[in-house]
């Protein structure tokens, strides 16, 4: 199934689809420290140059990163929702496999039962949000994980204190894992 097919059926709203470049193989930037680096994810969906990067040819993994482009950069409710819209789309067009296979990432992003928003909770999402998507800013960072706490950024900031700290704790994190990967290559 190629892009055209897959936004005609699963995203027939999304008007921003034409805007948008699909790139096969693994997305490469430079650092701050002038380093280039490669993302060794299936995908990957970079908002701020509104390209969806693609390393394996997995309809899932396109859906997924598309799914990213329309609803923002996390795993929140929003995204959830949204990829279980594309399951159940899936079902109505006779992709049992592709529709469980949607349901079943869904289900991955899912937080356990009675789960509580906490700051901790908070600071876990802005950590897995850096991880996943390297150098996106601290303000999109809080919009998307405002978005899916049903919170506005005041409200984040008021129920963790510890934003910025936590944003700029993890960048270092993930720039030094980067060297160390680096180095031993």
């Amino acid at each position: 199934m190629n892009v055209e097919e897959i936004c005609r059926d699963y995203f027939p709203r999304w008007r921003n689809a034409k805007h948008w470049k699909l790139q096969e193989g693994s997305r490469q930037w430079v650092n701050a420290h002038g380093e280039i680096i490669c993302n060794k994810a299936y995908g990957y969906c970079d908002i701020a140059q509104r390209v969806i990067w693609v390393a394996d040819s997995r309809t899932v993994t396109l859906i997924h990163e598309i799914c990213h482009a329309v609803t923002g950069p996390s795993h929140g409710k929003r995204f959830r929702a949204r990829l279980r819209q594309a399951a159940q789309q899936a079902e109505q067009l006779s992709e049992t496999a592709l529709a469980l296979a949607l349901s079943q990432e869904a289900d991955g992003y899912e937080p356990e039962e009675g789960e509580r928003i906490t700051p901790t909770s908070i600071y876990n999402m802005v950590e897995d949000i850096v991880h996943d998507v390297p150098g996106i800013t601290f303000e999109e960072v809080v919009d998307g994980v405002a978005a899916d706490l049903g919170l506005i950024p005041t409200e984040l900031h008021r129920r963790a204190r510890k934003l910025r700290h936590v944003y700029t704790t993890a960048q270092q994190e993930w720039e030094s894992r980067e060297q160390r990967r680096k180095a031993r290559q």
